[in-house]
């Protein structure tokens, strides 16, 4: 078993791979998703990046599906 020390080490690289793919991600399939806090947010389909809060109208049209 690998030490924490080492398994902190590659989680930092991962989460930075993360944020460089998201940083050069487009954005352009997004859908409306729960977060951990059960709250409708916009995320990207393709990086999974929280985008916005999505308006009353979007979350009513969103329930309905």
């Amino acid at each position: 078993m690998e030490s924490i020390d080492v398994l902190t080490a590659k989680l930092q690289k991962l989460q930075k791979d993360i944020e460089e793919y998201q940083k050069n991600c487009h954005h352009k399939d997004t859908k409306i998703k729960m977060t951990n806090r059960n709250e409708p947010r916009w995320f990207c389909n393709d990086c999974n990046l929280l985008l916005r809060i999505p308006t009353t109208e979007q979350v009513t049209e969103w329930v309905k599906k």
